[in-house]
């Protein structure tokens, strides 16, 4: 199958590979380096829609609460300590 790169240097996937791949338009893909030149593209799930609420409790904090000036702090404090 081929394809071409336009003007503005965005890959133009053919409509038959779009489907098999169950692509739409704003779909994100990974291109891999598999050596001699070739990479493969795989599709990412990404979710439609997220909403930010679906995301509460998905990391546990057993702590108390710290506040950003904590957190920005710490952050400094530690920056590039494990370079």
């Amino acid at each position: 199958m081929q394809t071409i790169i336009n003007a503005d240097g965005h890959l133009v996937l053919p409509p038959s590979l779009m489907r098999v791949l169950s692509l739409k338009a704003g779909d994100a893909v990974t291109f891999e380096d598999i050596g001699d030149g070739r990479y493969v593209l795989t599709p990412l799930p990404i979710p439609r829609s997220l909403d930010i609420k679906a995301l509460k409790g998905c990391v546990k904090y057993d702590g108390s609460p710290v506040s950003l000036a904590d957190m920005e702090a710490a952050i400094a404090a530690h920056a590039g300590a494990d370079s």
